[in-house]
């Protein structure tokens, strides 16, 4: 008999299916928090996780699920082993263990109802094998009547499978074991299947399905930061895990909790909202100045929130009271038994309610010293980095159980930047200080904490930069000016920490909606459109979609900008980035250009500084100001491209979207003779892009958003103007699948075209053309199966054996293409009637990995090469050609 378990959490016994085990457990907290329901239970409301169950004797005790009836408060639960990979087989310990903890806890009366109780195995993705046979299995004894009936249906060869009956074996043997050897019987094994459940999750694939709905519930609540709530459930859950903790909604962190609020739906009835106001209107508000407590206050009001379980909160609290914690913190829980104390205490945690009131009337309290001091421990706090960026970024989400973190609670961090804030955006409140004292607080902080960071302390500050940067923004702007000169690579190692995973973590949102915030300000637009212009050219990509061009995009938009700054200020930004990053401002005014199919969505706003007037929302642009910055960057874009063929045939694409000046203005960029005149090869790419526009509005004609012929006309005279006299160039687009497409969508027509141009090019410079075209080509395997149609045994002869070369050989996709099509025309009689008296064993092989992978050419191969077969074998590919049907070739 396998030994019994001993109590342990996933990361403590180094078991690598911890993170999977955290994800798993956090998917029920989700659930639990969205109201969502446990799954093979009742639809009742999850009431309560136990996890590491082994405390209360659970066998099964990775993740005990307890459901309620609302009406009648029955509970259920489900005992949950998680494994991320496990086989089910009669050798396997894993599953052994498994199987030995479920018996234990369905034949416990005291912890398990039967019939009512489940018990689930938990897993990844495991061998289909295993799913579809005990998944069968367990459906199969939910579904009969009695356990001679379930007998008999797995035992029937042609009602179950070879693979139902093996997995049956091992489940038998496996609750032999677990019964201290003693064999079990049909009805036990029965009852034991039926309350028994195999529950697969997905969860660790990137894009999967679960983990989609996951982000769709959390989404239901806030579409704003889903990822980064999902984070703070597993940290959550981590944190609970490592203390064989039970999570219920009322003992779950209220920072978690608020998250998944609705707001109330309900108002008050017309008829007593004017009594109400009176009421207010009567009601005095509390004067906290005159508290016994006022000096506690002033303090706690500057730092926001501590948690007092942190000891290196205390000593930072210690700096700012300038005395004894402990006496200090005995006035508060004095203070804290008024009916109106504005702190609140919670799980170990102070916070300070309603702090802006508290602000406006206590800040006569606030004297030079206590800024002074504000400032040094508001420096020692927020210079901090984070040790979780020793480890490796997919062990990140773990850093609770391993211990790393900020040296500070995210609590005191948040509560800093926050009064710094306050402090600096109503300066003229703090009577008691020295002139300009206030102001240059938030701009001392701010150039200290910039001052020689690095990557590590910008992506610890990403949750408080949009605060951060509010505080002292000329100063905040001119430490990332700075930074982007002088070290850029910062920037970019931010980007590459960037996690592409399901609920990865990005560093540089915050700095993005800090961004957004200040562009608000008229004053600042052009400053922060130059640094998101800086780090758009820094920006390799990714999955997030918020990315600085797409910040700029937003701030800029021509239709609803989301800025204070007139028209002209917005193209005095625009025409900046593109003198200051030409690639980057194409990018923008290309974004820019009317778009009846854009959308828009809503940036970060300012809260602390007074930059919106309150009638902003109601406001937006007139249909000139529309037009004109539109014609503004659509002319931009023409005249930042020149000359330049490659830039002009970027702009085709977006033609429809030009206002009609800048298309004709767009005509007579083209007309030049810097582009006519241009050698014949650089026109190509943009006379291909003109014929597949012109070809694709003129086969949609009657679409709502073609262009009219009186538009296309003066475009396919530029064509003819710009159209190649090479045969061999003419006909390049041709070849291609993605550039033939476009320009003629029926299969047909693109088929007796490319027979046309290949027999042009015979006439004009025989097969020596053809082969040096299709080296041209972007589909060379396109003209090795139309030569094949019109091939005969004068072309068989020059091409064979000529260029049977190596698969290396960049000949080698045109070849093979012309031999298996030919094969796939003239059949098998063609390849056996070939003269391969002079080919050399070489020639044969690669001539036969040419042919279909199939019993036809296997048997060739053996009368061909005889015993020495090893090179096709080794080289063979079980695939067919892209594209390559009898419709195609006939």
């Amino acid at each position: 008999m396998a030994k019994a378990k001993q109590l342990s959490n996933p990361f403590s016994t180094g078991n690598g299916g911890g993170r999977f085990e955290a994800q798993i457990q956090a998917k029920f907290v989700t659930l639990m928090l969205t109201g969502g329901y446990a799954p093979c239970l009742p639809c009742w409301p999850i009431v309560e996780l136990k996890l590491q169950g082994m405390v209360d004797d659970y066998a099964t005790d990775d993740l005990i699920i307890f459901v309620e009836d609302p009406v009648s408060k029955e509970r259920r639960k489900l005992l949950g082993q998680v494994k991320h990979s496990i086989a089910i087989t009669a050798g396997s310990d894993t599953f052994a263990e498994v199987i030995k903890a479920a018996w234990g806890d369905f034949n416990n009366v005291d912890l398990f109802s039967q019939g009512k109780d489940i018990i689930a195995l938990i897993t990844g993705p495991i061998s289909a094998t295993d799913y579809q046979g005990v998944c069968w299995l367990l459906e199969q004894a939910r579904h009969t009547k009695n356990s001679d009936e379930f007998v008999t249906n797995v035992q029937r060869a042609k009602f179950s499978s070879n693979n139902a009956r093996t997995k049956l074996a091992v489940i038998r043997t496996q609750l032999t074991k677990a019964n201290n050897n003693v064999a079990v019987s049909d009805l036990q094994l029965y009852e034991f299947l039926k309350n028994f459940h195999l529950l697969g999750y997905d969860l660790a694939k990137p894009g999967s399905i679960i983990s989609s709905l996951l982000q769709s519930h959390i989404g239901q609540y806030n579409k704003q930061i889903p990822n980064e709530i999902w984070s703070q459930i597993i940290t959550t859950v981590q944190s609970y895990n490592q203390n064989a903790g039970t999570i219920t909604l009322e003992n779950l962190p209220s920072e978690l909790v608020k998250h998944f609020k609705l707001p109330e739906l309900s108002q008050i009835p017309a008829n007593l909202q004017n009594e109400q106001e009176e009421k207010n209107s009567n009601k005095e508000l509390i004067d906290f100045n005159s508290s016994d407590y006022a000096t506690y206050y002033s303090v706690a009001m500057m730092v926001g929130s501590w948690s007092e379980a942190e000891e290196s909160d205390i000593n930072i609290l210690k700096v700012l009271i300038n005395s004894d914690y402990s006496v200090w913190k005995i006035s508060l829980r004095e203070a804290l038994q008024n009916n109106d104390c504005p702190l609140d205490f919670s799980n170990g945690i102070w916070k300070v309610e309603n702090r802006e009131l508290l602000f406006q009337q206590l800040t006569p309290r606030i004297f030079d010293e206590n800024l002074e001091r504000f400032q040094e421990l508001s420096l020692a706090v927020l210079k901090d980095i984070s040790t979780a960026f020793e480890l490796k970024a997919e062990e990140r989400y773990a850093a609770n159980i391993y211990k790393k973190g900020f040296k500070y609670s995210l609590n005191l961090r948040a509560g800093i930047v926050e009064g710094l804030a306050m402090i600096n955006n109503q300066s003229e409140l703090l009577v008691n200080v020295s002139p300009h004292k206030a102001e240059s607080l938030g701009v001392l902080v701010i150039r200290g904490i910039f001052e020689n960071a690095d990557w590590r302390l910008w992506a610890g500050l990403n949750g408080l930069l949009p605060d951060l940067s509010e505080i002292a923004p000329e100063a905040f702007l001119t430490a990332l000016e700075n930074t982007l000169i002088s070290t850029p690579e910062i920037f970019k190692e931010i980007f590459h920490q960037e996690d592409t995973r399901v609920f990865g973590t990005n560093y540089l949102t915050g700095l993005l909606w800090a961004l957004e915030a200040l562009a608000w300000d008229e004053n600042l637009l052009v400053r922060v459109s130059i640094v998101l212009a800086e780090l758009a050219s820094l920006d390799p990509g990714g999955r997030w979609s918020n990315r600085p061009i797409n910040s700029l995009t937003e701030i800029l938009l021509s239709w609803k900008p989301q800025t204070t700054a007139n028209l002209k200020k917005r193209t005095v930004a625009i025409q900046t980035i593109c003198n200051e990053q030409s690639l980057v401002g194409r990018r923008l005014l290309v974004s820019l250009l009317p778009n009846e199919h854009r959308t828009s969505t809503p940036n970060h706003k300012p809260k602390w500084r007074k930059v919106l007037p309150d009638d902003w929302e109601n406001k937006g642009v007139t249909k000139q100001e529309y037009w004109e910055q539109s014609l503004f960057c659509a002319n931009l874009l023409i005249n930042l491209a020149g000359s330049d063929i490659e830039s002009l045939a970027d702009i085709v694409s977006h033609f429809s979207n030009l206002p009609k000046q800048s298309q004709e203005n767009f005509l007579h960029k083209c007309l030049v003779s810097a582009v006519i005149e241009a050698d014949e090869t650089e026109r190509l790419l943009l006379w291909n892009k003109l014929n597949a526009l012109i070809a694709r509005h003129r086969k949609f004609s009657n679409a709502k958003w073609s262009l009219s012929e009186e538009v296309l006309l003066p475009l396919q005279h530029l064509a003819n103007k710009l159209a190649p006299q090479k045969i061999e160039n003419l006909y390049l687009s041709l070849f291609s699948y993605r550039q033939s497409s476009q320009i003629e969508r029926d299969e047909d027509v693109r088929s007796e075209r490319r027979d046309i141009a290949i027999k042009e090019l015979l006439e004009v410079g025989e097969l020596e053309l053809v082969l040096r075209f299709s080296n041209t080509v972007e589909d060379s395997e396109i003209v090795g199966q139309t030569l094949a149609k019109i091939g005969d045994s004068e072309i068989d002869s020059n091409l064979l054996p000529d260029n049977l070369l190596s698969k290396d050989n960049k000949n080698w996709p045109f070849i093979k293409a012309y031999i298996w099509a030919r094969q796939a025309l003239c059949g098998w009689e063609w390849v056996d009637k070939l003269d391969r008296s002079t080919w050399h064993r070489s020639q044969n092989v690669t001539f036969l990995l040419c042919l279909p992978f199939k019993t036809e050419t296997w048997k060739r191969v053996e009368s061909w090469l005889g015993d020495k077969q090893e090179s096709y074998w080794k080289n063979s590919e079980a695939r067919a050609f892209r594209g390559t049907t009898m419709k195609t070739l006939n």
